[in-house]
């Protein structure tokens, strides 16, 4: 590395060699846009498994915990995962955030609001958010993933972040059953069959100002200790398909809502 420093000295001039040594010598400053290495070994885990639509409880970090540091040093890499890879995350990027919905979380050692969670807790919010995947790093959610094979199938671990497929909660649906698309703002929801009162109920939030793309009934349903409640679809017979979009609260001259 020298010699070539040396020789660049000579043909180029000590400015233009300032200048690439600075960027290639140095290390990143905190202002660097470059991701970290963790984030690619994340990436490349999710690309290797996830497909898109599926969802991950990704343990998010942002402040440390007994007996563990935060792996990421205080950044954020919960909004980017989606857009690099389509999955859909239960976890970040403000954990502590003064809203409702951030109910449904995973960080800081806390899952759906609760430290210290067990197998019996776990199970009953995973029948509702049908989680394929787990990212985790507290040493509490790691221990829990060993103590459960059964339930938590380790696909990688490099003594910091343990990545592991769930068994047993495919499916979008948390009553009846369907198959969804989910792209911002809509939801494409196909092959639906209703649970016995003729509904279906999805494994999405309801907001206000949804509205079905055919003659379809939708109201909502709340499940478990979740202050947010969810999509329930009242299928007509023989209706098996509803386009779903999230229109805008107040007219807006773009809008082609209706």
């Amino acid at each position: 590395m020298f010699a070539a420093v040396l020789i660049g000295v000579r043909i180029l001039g000590t400015p233009a060699v300032g200048s690439i040594r600075s960027r290639v010598l140095t290390e990143p400053t905190f202002l660097s846009t470059q991701p970290p290495p963790r984030f690619f070994w994340i990436l490349k885990r999710f690309q290797e498994n996830v497909k898109p639509g599926e969802r991950v409880l990704y343990e998010e970090g942002g402040e440390d915990v007994p007996g563990s540091p935060d792996p990421f040093g205080g950044g954020r890499f919960s909004g980017l995962l989606p857009w690099k890879t389509g999955a859909e995350l239960i976890g970040g990027p403000y954990l502590r955030a003064n809203l409702k919905t951030n109910f449904t979380q995973f960080g800081g050692d806390r899952l759906f609001g609760r430290q210290g969670w067990d197998r019996a807790f776990f199970e009953r919010y995973a029948k509702v958010y049908r989680p394929r995947f787990l990212l985790c790093w507290t040493p509490h959610a790691r221990r829990f993933c060993r103590d459960n094979p059964d339930l938590a199938t380790i696909l990688d671990d490099d003594g910091t972040l343990l990545f592991a497929r769930i068994e047993g909660f495919d499916g979008d649906a948390i009553r009846g059953s369907a198959r969804v698309e989910a792209s911002p703002g809509r939801l494409v929801v196909r092959e639906m069959v209703p649970d016995l009162d003729g509904c279906v109920v999805l494994r999405y939030h309801s907001v206000p100002s949804l509205q079905a793309q055919s003659a379809v009934p939708v109201d909502e349903e709340y499940a478990e200790e979740d202050p947010v409640p969810f999509i329930r679809v009242r299928p007509a017979a023989g209706v098996s398909e509803v386009t779903l979009e999230m229109a805008p609260p107040i007219r807006v001259p773009w809008s082609s809502s209706r």
